[in-house]
């Protein structure tokens, strides 16, 4: 499967799991952090799921803060305690 094929399947299980078994006021996105030799990548959990209806609906992590000036304008305040979801 190439480099880092693995760690797809690794991946899916994963989602798989969380959505099996999820647990109220804890999201089921996640942030998949993928290293080896000279590479190191961030990538989210996102996909399209494709219900027997036909319709498809696309499972998107939505955005999440980089910086902390990014943090501070998405939360509306300068205190670390008070994130919000």
């Amino acid at each position: 499967m190439g480099t880092g094929g693995s760690s797809l399947i690794l991946g899916m299980v994963i989602q798989k799991t969380i959505e099996k078994n999820p647990v109220p006021g804890i999201s089921q996105h996640a942030h998949i952090c993928l290293v080896y030799r000279g590479v190191a990548g961030v990538h989210t959990n996102d996909e399209n799921i494709y219900p027997q209806t036909g319709e498809m609906i696309e499972f998107r992590m939505p955005k999440v803060a980089t910086t902390w000036d990014e943090f501070v304008s998405m939360t509306g305040s300068r205190s670390p305690n008070c994130a919000v979801c």
